[in-house]
């Protein structure tokens, strides 16, 4: 039977011969044409000798060719240099983790994370971050995006080394140019509106121009609402 394998070497038999002819050229002391003479006397392209003689070097004795070499076994036939296996040590800290992560998946489905026994869903893992809120210099017209603290009391611009307003988190600071819009927002700074977030999300209506804080104004002299709670009417009655 022909086999596309060298007989017992288990490589492929174009490899074989290029081999055979590399030692035969290195014990007669030829050098300088050897891959040149290698490639007239096989008869193969420069760019496959090429790709041989790489293999070789790297220590990849053989090219994978899907067939296995006749009495041997077929992992030996394509045995290659492939991915490192891990070690007993490696693989036994891999199974450990692996089981350690379903208990704590099955804890957590049963409501038992924390200590919490419930039976309901499991608790946070562990604290909040705190939240970001919004802070105002009115003088610099700018806005700051800072994480709340109820203990610090005092924030500082770094501008104007000014004291900050804290406005609320659900603030969106107009545009500095916009001059109309901060005189609004300063009048109702200085009333006590801010801009905390609602049960629906939102802070709810809040004048935009000074035509619609000159009208809330002048509904609560007539009325003798307190000027906050008029300014942040939706609509004001006939």
């Amino acid at each position: 039977m022909l086999h596309d394998q060298h007989p017992g070497g288990g490589r492929p038999l174009r490899e074989a011969r290029l081999l055979r002819e590399a030692r035969l050229l290195r014990e007669t002391g030829e050098q300088g044409q050897d891959v040149r003479r290698l490639r007239e006397r096989l008869g193969l392209d420069s760019g496959c000798v090429g790709r041989l003689l790489t293999a070789r070097r790297r220590g990849s004795a053989r090219v994978r060719t899907g067939q296995t070499a006749p009495g041997q076994a077929p992992a030996e036939a394509d045995a290659g240099p492939g991915p490192r296996r891990p070690g007993a040590a490696q693989a036994g800290r891999r199974a450990a983790g692996r089981r350690a992560a379903g208990r704590l998946s099955a804890d957590a489905g049963r409501g038992r994370v924390n200590g919490s026994n419930s039976g309901g869903p499991a608790p946070y893992p562990g604290p909040m971050p705190p939240s970001k809120t919004s802070y105002v210099c009115l003088p610099c017209r700018a806005s700051y995006k800072q994480p709340y603290d109820s203990e610090r009391e005092v924030r500082v611009c770094p501008r104007c080394a000014g004291t900050l307003i804290h406005v609320g988190s659900a603030f969106a600071a107009p545009r500095r140019r916009d001059t109309a819009a901060w005189r609004t927002l300063s009048v109702l700074l200085h009333a006590g509106v801010r801009f905390h977030k609602s049960c629906c999300g939102g802070p709810g209506y809040r004048p935009r121009t000074l035509r619609e804080v000159k009208e809330r104004t002048a509904y609560a002299r007539r009325s003798g609402e307190p000027f906050a709670r008029a300014l942040v009417r939706p609509e004001l009655p006939n």
